[in-house]
């Protein structure tokens, strides 16, 4: 293709002196690479669809469980602060 594009190469000279319009064989070849891409995203979505449901699960739920544990943390956060504002002691097994 980069061939094609550039023009005026050793390879597109060979090409026309065979009769063959290097424009004709660039569009041939553009259409066959769409035919082939649309292939071959309907394969990938084929194998890729469950798993990317899978994974979506997966990720909402680590979002839910990072979500309630950066809650917990808060909350334990706010603890030590109120403990330390009341004087209490620190914990002997720190």
């Amino acid at each position: 293709m980069s061939a094609l594009n550039e023009g005026g190469n050793a390879g597109v000279l060979a090409l026309q002196e065979c009769g063959v319009e290097p424009e004709v064989l660039r569009q041939a070849l553009l259409a066959r690479m769409d035919d082939q891409a649309a292939k071959d995203r309907s394969a990938m979505d084929r194998l890729t669809a469950p798993g990317d449901d899978a994974i979506r699960t997966t990720l909402r739920r680590h979002t839910a469980d990072r979500q309630l544990l950066r809650q917990v943390l808060d909350s334990l956060e706010s603890l030590h602060r109120r403990l330390d504002a009341m004087g209490a002691p620190p914990d002997p097994e720190k």
